[in-house]
């Protein structure tokens, strides 16, 4: 499985998971366009963070902060294939330093 597939299924579960608490659901279908930002309530989107973050360093091995001065600019929370991308570009950092 290539790594932006396991990371895409690993966002999906994640969000799956966040839906048993949240108050508005999100779609789980497998579509990339999916907003976050306008769906999540700030309570649900720490929770997505913090369960992204230890969920891939239980996957890949490797510690990768989704907030910080990187993100500043472009939000990776904009849709889940914007988050999994971002994901991905932050797992190929990790790998080549």
């Amino acid at each position: 499985m290539q790594n932006s597939e396991k990371v895409e299924k690993l966002v999906y579960e994640v969000v799956k998971d966040i839906n048993k608490m949240a108050v508005q659901n999100l779609n789980t279908e497998r579509i990339g366009d999916i907003p976050l930002q306008e769906r999540l309530d700030s309570l649900a989107m720490v929770n997505l963070v913090v369960s992204l973050e230890e969920t891939i360093k239980q996957e890949f091995g490797i510690s990768i902060s989704l907030v910080g001065s990187d993100t500043e600019d472009s939000s990776p929370f904009k849709t889940i294939g914007s988050l999994v991308h971002y994901i991905c570009s932050q797992l190929e950092k990790k790998k080549r330093s």
